[in-house]
C-alpha cells in the first residue's frame, strides 16, 4: 500500500528491463506497485480496459 501511495504522489516508474512488445504496444509494469503500463508517444500511462484486450497476461 505504501508503494502505491508513492506512485499516487510522484507517479509510476516503469521497469524498463521487463518491457515487452505485443505487436501493437509496448507493455511493462511499474517498479513500485506492479501496475500494468502501456507506452504512448508522449510517455507511459496505466493500462486501461480498452488496452487489456490485446494483453494475454503473460510476460
Amino acid at each position: 500500500m505504501f508503494r502505491s501511495l508513492i506512485c499516487a504522489v510522484v507517479g509510476h516508474r516503469v521497469n524498463r528491463n521487463r518491457v515487452r512488445h505485443d505487436g501493437r504496444d509496448f507493455i511493462g509494469h511499474c517498479k513500485r506497485c506492479d501496475t500494468l503500463m502501456v507506452r504512448e508517444p508522449d510517455g507511459w500511462r496505466r493500462m486501461g480496459r480498452d488496452d487489456s484486450s490485446s494483453y494475454d497476461g503473460t510476460d
